[in-house]
């Protein structure tokens, strides 16, 4: 049996890491597993950062969403871009660490881009999040008056390029009338009825400060 290069000390040396890479290379599961083992905390030490994930550093399933990100991207496409953490390693004047802590950052920015409660970031101003309030219970009867529906429908037509396709589905779905849980189902989403209530809020959220006075 081949043996494997402990993942117990606090970090794994170049050489032990070039072995996990390349058995992770050829197919085997088990490096890959302790080379995950290896390189996940490293990544999640980026994704705390706050000038990196602002609020999401703070929520530890986000971060874990980042090394699940960061890990899956390595491994694509026959782990192609394993290979070049390889030919870092290879080297052995640990610039594998600056290539992954700044892959690993890319990474985290566009993990927080795509964030449905990211509202972006102007020139000069920190990054701007929707804030939610309290759920109230009787969410499906949650809805704007007519005229009110007629002016954010008009602002929906001019919001493809502030919502991503998931908020605009769901806001189309609520404005139509469905349950939380209807679009929840539509859109297959986790969490349900409150899930799909967050979304439509971060909607809501994303065109009021794109569209407020002042903004346009």
């Amino acid at each position: 049996m081949p043996r494997y290069p402990t993942t117990a000390q606090t970090r794994l040396n170049e050489d032990e890491l070039a072995i996990l890479v390349a058995r992770s290379r050829d197919g085997d599961e088990q490096a890959w597993a302790n080379l995950w083992l290896a390189l996940a905390p490293m990544v999640d030490t980026v994704a705390r950062r706050w000038r990196v994930t602002g609020r999401l550093s703070q929520c530890p399933d986000q971060r874990r969403d980042i090394v699940l990100r960061v890990m899956g991207e390595l491994r694509r496409d026959g782990f192609r871009l394993l290979a070049k953490l390889g030919e870092r390693l290879a080297r052995g004047d640990g610039s594998f660490r600056g290539w992954l802590w700044a892959f690993a950052r890319n990474s985290a920015i566009d993990h927080v881009q795509e964030h449905p409660e990211y509202l972006g970031a102007r020139e000069g101003e920190a990054r701007r999040w929707a804030n939610h309030v309290p759920l109230p219970e009787a969410l499906e009867d949650e809805r704007p008056p007519l005229s009110r529906q007629i002016e954010v429908r008009r602002i929906l037509a001019r919001s493809r390029e502030v919502l991503d396709p998931a908020q605009l589905d769901a806001l189309d779905r609520w404005l139509q009338g469905d349950a939380f849980a209807e679009i929840a189902v539509a859109l297959q989403r986790g969490g349900g009825a409150e899930a799909a209530a967050r979304l439509v809020r971060s909607a809501v959220e994303r065109l009021r400060s794109r569209f407020a006075a002042g903004s346009q």
